[in-house]
């Protein structure tokens, strides 16, 4: 009995020594812990506050990391009164700026002096005019992606850098007509690949809680002005045209009423044109004619690769130039181009001629 006694006294040792049980235990608010020392000794202690990523920082920051993931906090200063939460929030689902398009304008184009064509819509990314001949915009429709981000009545019209019309509402998704269509005209174009006009919209993101307003931009709608390239035919003197031109008003004549094979309004560039009836007939000159802001031609090619020349022997003689007034009243300087042959290319057989630049 003695024996069994003690054996059960060693048993609860070696129970207390490894775990601890204690029964009947009620539940209640813990505001302590309880933990072990070194010495094996029961402590207790507070719990954390916060809890649940809720502690706040100790200091604020500024984030420099420029990795790609991080790109959205460069720039944010993360302060001290965020919280844990905020910040892994920050880094892991990032306020995405929303996104504004400008899906139409509405346009008039000038068909002559004074007088404009129906309205039309451009919706692709550009049109073209001839220099001097004047538009105007009637109409914008764009789209905000979110609108709950953006300022309300922030979306402004631009031209370029320069606001025609501002206040729009940011929730708009339908045609707006400007209050004044504002005329544009292009009277000279200064550079070899033409002169844009670019209109777009902007709005103001309000960047959320953390990032502050931001203006975002929409695409753009581009008008091209563009002197206009003449390729064709048109009756030599023997048929009550011309073997040379002795006048810009000859000029303008032939540039009005050629036979065109080509007629394109464009900046420099090689050109290919496909021989028409008119430049095989044997009673016609082909004839190239372009503004002198693009230079002389380099040479003409019968397509696919022979040199016809210009000049001398050339199947193209010198250039003639010219200055008088397209059709919407603005002069321009021409060069004239004309073959050293009637009937000089076959329809029949599809020849074709590329200027080269």
């Amino acid at each position: 009995m003695i024996k069994w006694i003690g054996q059960h006294i060693f048993d609860l040792i070696t129970r207390f020594r490894s775990d601890v049980y204690i029964d009947n235990i009620s539940e209640t608010t813990q505001t302590h812990v309880i933990g072990i020392d070194t010495d094996g000794k029961l402590t207790k202690f507070d719990t954390p506050s916060g809890g649940s990523g809720g502690a706040t920082l100790d200091n604020a920051i500024m984030p420099t990391n420029q990795g790609e993931g991080f790109a959205h906090m460069l720039g944010v200063n993360v302060v001290d009164t965020n919280t844990i939460t905020d910040v892994f929030e920050l880094i892991l689902r990032p306020y995405i700026r929303t996104t504004i398009a400008l899906d139409k304008v509405g346009f008039q184009k000038e068909t002559s002096a004074g007088v404009y064509a129906a309205e039309a819509f451009l919706t692709g990314t550009s049109t073209s005019l001839e220099v001097g001949q004047a538009f105007k915009i009637t109409k914008v429709e764009y789209e905000v992606a979110d609108d709950s981000q953006t300022t309300d009545t922030s979306v402004d019209f631009r031209k370029g850098l320069s606001n025609i019309q501002t206040g729009f509402a940011d929730s708009n998704t339908s045609l707006q007509t400007l209050t004044s269509a504002e005329v544009y005209t292009n009277e000279s174009v200064s550079s070899t690949s033409g002169d844009s006009y670019q209109f777009n919209v902007v709005a103001i993101d309000d960047g959320g809680s953390t990032l502050g307003d931001q203006q975002i931009v929409s695409n753009f709608k581009t008008f091209y002005s563009y002197h206009r390239l003449k390729i064709g035919a048109y009756a030599n003197a023997d048929n009550s045209g011309f073997d040379t031109l002795a006048s810009a008003a000859q000029a303008k004549t032939l540039f009005d009423d050629m036979t065109t094979a080509k007629n394109s309004l464009q900046g420099r560039s090689n050109a290919t044109a496909t021989a028409n009836s008119a430049m095989n007939d044997e009673t016609k000159y082909t004839w190239i004619m372009y503004p002198s802001l693009w230079g002389e031609l380099n040479n003409v090619y019968l397509l696919p690769g022979t040199p016809l020349g210009i000049g001398s022997d050339g199947a193209w003689l010198d250039k003639q130039t010219f200055t008088f007034a397209n059709n919407y009243g603005h002069d321009v300087e021409y060069y004239a181009y004309r073959s050293s042959i009637t009937g000089a290319y076959n329809n029949t057989t599809n020849q074709q001629i590329q200027l080269i630049f």
